[in-house]
């Protein structure tokens, strides 16, 4: 059986599925999905289909691959489906349930505000229905080439989200913060959505955030943020809520860099630097 606990889920994702499809069309799963969930987050359901639409079609550019053998940049959703459904080298799932529920979820995107030429304005319940269609899709592909264990296939999908933040720095265990000022709160939600949905222990996020802001005002900080619903404690550490996790992309999405290799960040507000609250 597949060990998952030696490597980031997302690279064993990656890895597993680069070995039977095109590592280029893999990571464009995994880019797509994750800016579906990202923007779901943001409220920003419209672009949320848009994405979810597109992980759809890369899905279905890697089963042509496994069809035909053939790379392509471009499918269509319809033709892919049917042309699957006749393959009969192919498991039920392969060849039946993943497609017509690509299908689905592509239909949704076009009818419910997802394509260009469609007025309709999305709402959180399509935004919803399209997330849950992708998690079940990739927990598919886990379970058909990663584990045969439906458990340990949605424990890969649930830390599939990227995690690679430009503006904080991972060494031996320790983080660098590119930006040093940020308040107490925003480097506690940036900590904890980087480590999301494993728990963080206290004494490790004091420690993480080092001499920036004391111990108490770490402490002060998050009890702030669990009277307000925006983590959650218990033995095991603290963590995001669903709020919690909201707030905080729309955080790092105003102090992202300006372009991937400008350097340059937003300005964001450090009001409350020294209290955090």
């Amino acid at each position: 059986m597949l060990q998952i606990t030696t490597n980031h889920p997302i690279d064993v994702f990656r890895s597993e599925l680069s070995k039977r499809f095109p590592p280029d069309k893999v990571d464009e799963i995994l880019k797509h999905y994750n800016t579906s969930i990202h923007n779901y987050r943001l409220n920003k359901y419209s672009d949320c289909l848009v994405e979810a639409g597109k992980a759809v079609e890369a899905v279905l550019k890697c089963y042509h691959y496994l069809r035909t053998q053939e790379v392509v940049d471009s499918v269509k959703v319809e033709y892919e489906v049917n042309q699957l459904e006749q393959c009969k080298p192919l498991n039920d799932s392969e060849r039946i349930t993943l497609p017509r529920t690509l299908r689905l979820i592509y239909e949704h995107r076009n009818r419910r505000g997802g394509a260009h030429n469609n007025s309709f304005n999305p709402n959180h319940m399509d935004a919803s229905y399209v997330v849950a269609g992708l998690k079940w899709v990739l927990g598919e592909l886990a379970r058909l080439y990663l584990t045969s264990n439906p458990e340990e296939a949605q424990q890969i999908v649930t830390n599939l989200l990227a995690r690679d933040l430009p503006l904080v720095e991972e060494i031996d265990g320790a983080y660098l913060f590119l930006l040093p000022d940020l308040s107490a709160r925003v480097q506690l939600e940036v900590l904890l959505y980087r480590n999301d949905p494993q728990r963080c222990q206290f004494k490790d996020l004091v420690k993480w955030i080092g001499k920036a802001h004391t111990e108490a005002n770490v402490r002060a900080t998050l009890a702030n943020l669990r009277k307000k619903a925006l983590v959650h404690e218990n033995q095991d550490g603290w963590r995001l809520t669903e709020s919690g996790l909201r707030e905080a992309v729309d955080e790092i999405t105003k102090i992202q860099p300006n372009g991937n290799d400008s350097g340059n960040y937003q300005k964001v507000k450090t009001k409350g630097t020294r209290n955090g609250r």
